[in-house]
């Protein structure tokens, strides 16, 4: 059995992609954009697109068998052509909900895959769909590199990266009391529709994956703060719990989460802000390795597999 992600593009996933190609020999599939763009004028024109797929497929994905299995997400599967193709490749395939959804969705989607999950545990009964855990773009084998990693005696240094979705003067005044109680703030705010006004952590774009991820090994705490009704756990967690780093944020599901533990993460709102200065001079007792192991791509790839009554491809 060949494993094939498909349409895996940000820089995150990526980083995620090239460490499962490197390890265990996956394969890395795309619609090109002038297929997308044919879609286009078979849709002007009043004509189905079920004929660019097959032809696509024929193409450029003629390799894919019965036996093998595609792993796609929730972002594009219904954009352009890709529904057709999906809907036309004679494999097994998987979707993996990113993203908050409905469940109209997830039954718009459902006759196109084998199985699908959610990194929600708390909606997959709603969804009707199975859990996985969030899983870390860099993978195990080489998040584990990062263990030896000593930062010199300074100062705290808190960072924080993310999309302004109007949190700008929520970040700006914790800012300002992390400084009081003697931190370096690294805080890179990504400007979007909601942000106004000026402020000295905004920038203009996001970063690539592998510049981001150098931040958080070079900073003592990362900042996390969710919008509301927002659940599951970010990249930025993942990223902390890996790392060994501290985590300050207002999302009191960590309270519940199995690598919790208050040395390790301050819930804002749940505590007191006098405790802070305790909390950034603690040091987390590292986690252990078969814990770290449940949020990685090795086990995401593990896990599917298995699912399915294949043999693991990841150890």
């Amino acid at each position: 059995m060949n494993v094939y992600f498909f349409n895996w593009s940000t820089s995150y996933e990526q980083t995620m992609v090239r460490y499962l190609v490197k390890n265990y020999g996956v394969k890395n599939v795309f619609t090109p954009r002038k297929i997308h763009r044919l879609h286009q004028k078979f849709k002007f024109l009043g004509l189905t697109s079920s004929r660019i797929a097959k032809s696509h497929i024929a193409k450029k994905l003629n390799d894919i068998k019965s036996d093998d299995l595609l792993i796609t997400h929730d972002s594009n599967i219904f954009f352009g052509v890709n529904k057709d193709v999906i809907k036309h490749l004679d494999c097994k395939k998987i979707l993996l909900l990113r993203n908050p959804v409905s469940r109209e969705f997830v039954d718009s989607a459902a006759s196109l895959f084998d199985k699908i999950y959610t990194f929600e545990e708390g909606r997959s009964l709603e969804l009707g769909v199975d859990y996985l855990p969030q899983f870390l773009p860099v993978g195990y084998k080489e998040a584990k590199t990062y263990d030896a990693f000593k930062l010199e005696a300074r100062q705290p240094r808190c960072f924080f990266l993310g999309r302004d979705k109007g949190r700008i003067a929520y970040l700006t005044q914790l800012a300002e009391r992390l400084e009081k109680a003697g931190c370096e703030i690294d805080f890179s705010i990504v400007k979007d529709k909601t942000s106004q006004g000026e402020s000295p952590y905004y920038v203009d774009q996001e970063f690539e994956y592998s510049y981001s991820f150098l931040k958080t090994v070079m900073s003592d705490v990362v900042v996390d703060i969710v919008q509301q009704g927002q659940t599951g756990f970010t990249l930025r967690i993942l990223e902390a719990i890996f790392l060994n780093k501290k985590v300050i944020t207002n999302n009191a599901e960590l309270a519940h989460s199995e690598f919790y533990s208050p040395e390790r993460v301050f819930i804002l709102g749940s505590r007191e802000w006098q405790e802070i200065s305790a909390f950034l001079a603690g040091n987390p007792v590292p986690l252990d390795p078969d814990l770290l192991y449940k949020y990685s791509p090795d086990n995401m790839l593990n896990t599917i597999t298995e699912s399915l009554g294949d043999a693991a491809l990841a150890h």
